[in-house]
């Protein structure tokens, strides 16, 4: 079979090459960037104890997990909730897990496009038609290996654990103890002003007794 026709896609294939490992490189830039940040306010926030951690989805994680034990729900999602918002994240108006996907899928581009090129030179009988496999293989070995170096995924789940953990086993017991503190004092308020209302109630009883008292005794000296 003849490939010579294909012979002018070679530059289209060493490009979409190039461009599969320039993807594949933001995308381990900016994933680490974003895990790095969150897990930066996750340590902040849980050190200085604030209502608000200055991360938007951390906040906004913060802010259902508060809502849902506001109203008394026993048994909370917590990992569900944490993904939601993990996901729901955007990069340069991309969704953030297709930037997780576009790893993955630009290591097998990278070698996919440098043995299709490969393949079409050694069948024209062109010159160094290794070349092209050569790169490819080159840039898929770089994406795994940083992958691998940087574990990504790996720090993604450990830190979605330290978040869940937080939330569940010491977030949680501290907003049950200011509702409860809350509690406490409103009631003692209420008491407070009951006790109060009593008091003026026998201030007020104690003067018309005391009006009428004078007014007896002002009868009987006349």
């Amino acid at each position: 079979m003849n490939f010579a026709f294909l012979v002018e896609l070679i530059p289209i294939f060493m490009y979409l090459t190039a461009i599969s490992f320039g993807l594949g490189m933001l995308s381990l830039m900016f994933l680490g960037i974003r895990i790095r940040y969150l897990k930066k306010a996750l340590k902040k926030w849980t050190k200085e104890n604030k209502r608000i951690s200055n991360d938007p989805t951390l906040d906004k994680i913060v802010k259902i997990y508060r809502m849902y034990n506001e109203q008394g729900c026993e048994k909370i999602n917590t990992s569900a909730i944490i993904h939601g918002n993990y996901y729901k994240q955007k990069i340069l108006f991309i969704p953030i897990y297709y930037w997780e996907q576009f790893i993955s899928k630009s290591e097998i581009l990278c070698l996919f496009f440098g043995l299709i090129t490969t393949f079409i030179l050694v069948s024209c009988q062109k010159d160094n038609p290794f070349d092209p496999l050569i790169f490819g293989t080159g840039t898929f070995i770089i994406l795994v290996i940083l992958e691998m170096f940087l574990s990504l995924d790996a720090k993604k789940k450990y830190l979605f654990a330290q978040i869940e953990e937080y939330l569940d086993n010491s977030y949680r017991y501290s907003l049950q103890r200011t509702m409860v503190t809350a509690e406490y004092f409103d009631k003692e308020k209420i008491e407070l002003f009951d006790m109060k209302e009593g008091k003026e109630e026998e201030i007020k009883d104690e003067e018309i007794e005391w009006v009428i008292k004078q007014f007896y005794d002002v009868e009987n000296e006349v």
